[in-house]
C-alpha cells in the first residue's frame, strides 16, 4: 500500500512534467490497460497515482523508441509500476553462488562456425512459458526450464516440471525472495523433481509436500559455462537450453524486437533475473539470443519470449550461464 504522504509528494513532483501524449489519449490507454491486465486499485487515490506512473512510463517508452531502431517499448503489464517498484517486486538482486557440485565448461578449442540461427523450441525441448506472478521465483523457472530440456533430450517425454517444489523445499534458496540456479540444481541432484501437475505452482511459498514416490526427473551434475558468448552458443547448440541471469531492468517496458539495453551501457549492472537461453539468431548484421521468460505468454514476443543482442555481454547475459547434466 502506498502511503498518503508519498502519494502527495509524488504527485506534486509530477506537476512540472509536460507529457507529449494527449491526456485524453493517455486516459483511454490506461483504461484499456486496466481491462487487459485486470488491474483493480483499492482507492481513487491509488488509481490516480497509478495513472500518473502509467503516463510517465508512456513517456519513457516513447523516448526509448526514439533512440533504438531495432527495439520496441510500449505498454506492458508492468506499466503501472515505477522502475524502483518493478525492481523490488518483480526482480531480485543476487550474487552468483557456485554450488557444491559446480564444474566449469571452458572448451574454446575446436569451436565450429555457428549457423545464423538455432532454436531448441523447434526441436521440442522447451515447455510452454509460465508466469511467476508477484513471486521472485525466476531462479526456479530458469533452473527447471533447463532441466526440462535436458530430461527431454535424454530420451524422455517433454513435461513441465515443478517449480513450486523448489520454492517450498529447497532450503538453500529463499523461495519467493530469490534464489540461485546452481543451488537449485544441487537440490534436484539430491531429491529429483515432481511434475507441475503433481506439485502445481501457487506463486507463494508453502509447506513442503515433496513426495519421493512422485519424482519423475533427475540430474546427476551441472556445469557453469565460460563467459564467452561463442562458447555459450556452441554449448547450447551441442547440448541443451541453458540457465542464465541478467540485469532485466530494461525489460519492464519491452514490447518487441532485439533489446539493446541502454540502462546497462555504463557497464554497471546487477544480475537480478533468471531466464532460459533457448537459441540464437541473426537479423542483418545483428546477432541475438532467444530468451524464455517467466512473465506469462502475454508478455514480450512469441508468447513470452524476448530477444537480446549477442556478443557484447548485454546486461551481464554471459556472466552466469549454467547447465544441468543428466
Amino acid at each position: 500500500m502506498i502511503s498518503r504522504l508519498f502519494l502527495i509528494v509524488f504527485c506534486a513532483s509530477l506537476l512540472g512534467l509536460v507529457y507529449s501524449i494527449d491526456l485524453q489519449e493517455a486516459k483511454t490507454l490506461f483504461k484499456d490497460f486496466q481491462n487487459k491486465f485486470e488491474k483493480i486499485y483499492e482507492t481513487e487515490e491509488e488509481n490516480e497515482y497509478r495513472f500518473q506512473v502509467f503516463q510517465e512510463n508512456l513517456e519513457i517508452a516513447k523516448n526509448k523508441n526514439a533512440k533504438q531502431e531495432l527495439t520496441h517499448f510500449g505498454i506492458t503489464k508492468f506499466s503501472d509500476l515505477t522502475s524502483e517498484e518493478f525492481k523490488s517486486i518483480i526482480l531480485s538482486e543476487f550474487q552468483p553462488i557456485y554450488g557444491q557440485n559446480a564444474r566449469k565448461y571452458e572448451k574454446k578449442d575446436e569451436l565450429r562456425a555457428l549457423p545464423d540461427s538455432f532454436d531448441w523450441r523447434e526441436k521440442g525441448a522447451v515447455t510452454v512459458v509460465k508466469d511467476q506472478g508477484d513471486c521472485g521465483s525466476c531462479w526456479a523457472f530458469s533452473a527447471v526450464g533447463a532441466i526440462e530440456g535436458v530430461w527431454k533430450l535424454s530420451g524422455h517425454d517433454l513435461v513441465s516440471l515443478s517449480t513450486q517444489q523448489l520454492i517450498d523445499c529447497d532450503k538453500n534458496d529463499s523461495g519467493c525472495d530469490g534464489g540461485w540456479m546452481l543451488t537449485a540444481f544441487d537440490y534436484v541432484i539430491a531429491n529429483g523433481l515432481e511434475t507441475d501437475v503433481d506439485y502445481p505452482y501457487y506463486a507463494y511459498k508453502r509447506t513442503c509436500v515433496y513426495d519421493q514416490k512422485k519424482v519423475l526427473a533427475h540430474i546427476s551434475n551441472y556445469t557453469t559455462v565460460a563467459q564467452d558468448e561463442t562458447v555459450i552458443a556452441q554449448y547450447l547448440m551441442d547440448h541443451n537450453p541453458l540457465s542464465a541471469a541478467l540485469d532485466a531492468t530494461d525489460l519492464q517496458l519491452y514490447d518487441g524486437g532485439i533489446l539493446f539495453p541502454d540502462q546497462c551501457n555504463s557497464g554497471e549492472y546487477y544480475l537480478n533475473h533468471g531466464i532460459l537461453l533457448v537459441g540464437f539468431g541473426t537479423s542483418g548484421r545483428v546477432t541475438y539470443w532467444i530468451c524464455k521468460n517467466s512473465w506469462g505468454t502475454g508478455w514480450g514476443i512469441q508468447n513470452g519470449y524476448f530477444l537480446i543482442v549477442r556478443g557484447i555481454n548485454a546486461c551481464g547475459i554471459s556472466d552466469a550461464v549454467s547447465s544441468p547434466i543428466y
